[in-house]
Parts: structure tokens; C-alpha cells; sequence
């Protein structure tokens, strides 16, 4: 994936697929699950079953046609929903699977699976995998409001969200956008968000945008920082950050963002506005 993707994850492969989420599929929504590397298996299963079709003799040929165009669509369907699954197995450790997996509602499950299916570009199967395998990990973390966002944002406004992710400062164990009108045109330069973006991406529930801006109210004792280095602030203060805030979808897409790029000068300006203050 190019710097312009949205995502760019590391993936982490460790632990075979646990037979207790396959079970909980099964059961849960009634989806099973096919081992990974099965594209053979998958085409060789669409042939017979148009082959089937075909040689129906009590079928009409308009009724024939529709049934084969049908089964290529249920099949390809399902092997999106296959490879998304397999994918998010590279996430998950063993303990993870075995603890938690009994934990996610079988209500989200079965949203994700049915906008899973729609999905067929190599790059977004990656991320929807790793939001599986996060709620997996911490049901509930991810809402069924991501989920619909995902399958109707295109490649520009996805391209739009992942810059942000170069000006986020985590407080609190969270991402915090810090991005101020000036650096539309200053600091972005050749490469900058204008306006009519951030427009966009609050249409569709990733932001809010305001041109008076959002504050900050630091909750706990960990440190605000910028790419690993401190910003000077103190528990309950509050602080400027800027005309974006992210919305709780936009959250949870962005703490699976990992392409992302220290922005100069920025940890400077921050530090002098904050002292300033």
C-alpha cells in the first residue's frame, strides 16, 4: 500500500485460528469458516454449482441465468467475508481468542459479516480484519456506525482521514487531533487539507469541524505527547486543540492507523502554544 492508502498495518501473525471463535460463528450467526489459501476449492465449488444449474432441465433459461449471475454473487460474497476472517486471525493471540471471543454480541457479528461481504479491494479487507480482530480483543469497541462509514467512504476521503493522523498528540491513552487554521496553509504545505475536506469527512460521522475550535481537558496523570516527546501540561487542564475533533468513529478508525509521520515543527509549536497559555 502507497503512503496515500489509508491504512498501512504491520501485520503480526501468531496463533492458529481458535476453534472457539469459529464455533461462535457457527452458532452465533451461522457462518462458517473456510481455511485460509482455499481459492481452488472456492472456484472449483462455483463451477459445480453453476455446472448443477445448467443441467437443470426443469428450468427455464431466463430462470437459469438469473440462478448462475445468483451463485456468482453468494460465492464471491462469501469469499470476501472468508478473507476479511482469515485476516483477522493474524491479529489475535490464542489467550485472546479463548478469553474474550464468547464476550462480542452476536447482533454486531452478524452487521459485520453482512457489510463484510461487499467488501473486495485487497486494502480494505485488511482493515476490516483488523477491526474484527480489535473487537475480538475489546468488545464493543468497535461501533456498528464505523462499519456502515467504511462501506460508503471513498478513496479521497479515506486519503484525507489518514493525514490527520500525522497531527495527533495521544492524552489519555487516546488520539486527540490538534490541528489549527493556520497550519492549513502553513505547515501542510504542498501536501495540506483544505477546508471542503474536513467538510467532507464530517458529512460522513469521522469529524467535527469547527472554525472556533475545540478544547482539551487532560483526565489522567499520563503523559500528553507527540511521537514519543512530552508536551507540558497538567491533569485537568485545559487546552486548545485546534478546529477537528474526532467523532467516536473516528476514533476507533484511528487507533488502527499506523502509517504516520512526525510533522516538523509541529512538536515546537505545540509546546510554546501551550506554554503561551
Amino acid at each position: 500500500m502507497d503512503k496515500n492508502s489509508l491504512v498501512n498495518i504491520d501485520l503480526q501473525p501468531i496463533a492458529d485460528v481458535s476453534n472457539n471463535l469459529i464455533d461462535k460463528l457457527a452458532n452465533g450467526i451461522g457462518w462458517l469458516a473456510t481455511p485460509r489459501g482455499n481459492k481452488a476449492q472456492q472456484i472449483e465449488a462455483q463451477n459445480y454449482l453453476i455446472e448443477q444449474i445448467k443441467n437443470d432441465e426443469n428450468m427455464p433459461p431466463l430462470e437459469k441465468a438469473a440462478s448462475i449471475s445468483n451463485a456468482k454473487k453468494i460465492l464471491k460474497e462469501y469469499a470476501n467475508q472468508n478473507d476479511i476472517y482469515n485476516g483477522a486471525m493474524n491479529f489475535l493471540s490464542e489467550k485472546e481468542n479463548l478469553e474474550l471471543v464468547d464476550k462480542v454480541d452476536d447482533d454486531w457479528l452478524e452487521f459485520f459479516f453482512d457489510k463484510a461481504k461487499g467488501i473486495s479491494r485487497d486494502e480494505m479487507k485488511i482493515i476490516w480484519s483488523k477491526l474484527l480482530a480489535k473487537e475480538v480483543v475489546s468488545p464493543d469497541s468497535i461501533s456498528k456506525q464505523l462499519l456502515h462509514i467504511l462501506t460508503v467512504i471513498d478513496h479521497k476521503e479515506a486519503c484525507s482521514f489518514a493525514k490527520l493522523a500525522d497531527y495527533c498528540i495521544k492524552a489519555d491513552g487516546k488520539d486527540v487531533v490538534v490541528l489549527y487554521n493556520e497550519m492549513l496553509s502553513e505547515i501542510y504545505k504542498d501536501d495540506r487539507l483544505v477546508v471542503e475536506e474536513l467538510f467532507r469527512l464530517q458529512d460522513i460521522g469521522l469529524v467535527q469541524y469547527s472554525v472556533a475550535g475545540y478544547t482539551y481537558s487532560r483526565e489522567t496523570d499520563e503523559e500528553v505527547t507527540y511521537f514519543g516527546k512530552e508536551i507540558e501540561t497538567n491533569i485537568g487542564e485545559v487546552f486548545f486543540v485546534g478546529s477537528v475533533l474526532l467523532s467516536r468513529a473516528g476514533e476507533e478508525l484511528m487507533s488502527i492507523l499506523t502509517e504516520r509521520n512526525e510533522v516538523e515543527g509541529l512538536y515546537e509549536l505545540l509546546n510554546e502554544k501551550y506554554k503561551m497559555k
